[in-house]
């Protein structure tokens, strides 16, 4: 895996050698690879706002998710290593689950089956 600012594996950066400000660091690095943007003004400490492409309209959104920098690092590993998205995210929506995997909104969800 490649390293990111000096982490050598992805999941490395949350171990007790690494301060916070380097944790966020190699998260936003990760993000980027996934195509997602993470923003630091979010409403509560275990609330990201996370921006995703959308896979049907190539719109950008942003959207407040409830989760844990923990658990989008795991979540941005490979697939074939990783827990499912709805075990990772137990306690978020079906929707906010959607929107980190496709970038889709609900709204154009709804545009698009309803």
């Amino acid at each position: 895996m490649a390293a990111m600012h000096g982490c050598t594996e992805i999941w490395q950066f949350e171990s007790a050698h690494c301060d916070p400000i380097h944790q966020r660091q190699c998260l936003r690095a990760l993000a980027l690879f996934f195509g997602l943007v993470l923003k630091e003004n979010s409403t509560s400490e275990n609330t990201m706002k996370i921006t995703n492409t959308s896979g049907f309209t190539g719109k950008t959104h942003t959207r407040e998710i409830n989760c844990t920098q923990s658990q989008l690092a795991e979540y941005m590993q490979p697939d074939s290593t990783r827990r499912l998205i709805q075990d990772i995210f137990p306690d978020i929506s079906a929707d906010d689950r959607e929107f980190l995997m496709t970038g889709v909104t609900p709204e154009e969800w709804s545009a698009v089956f309803d």
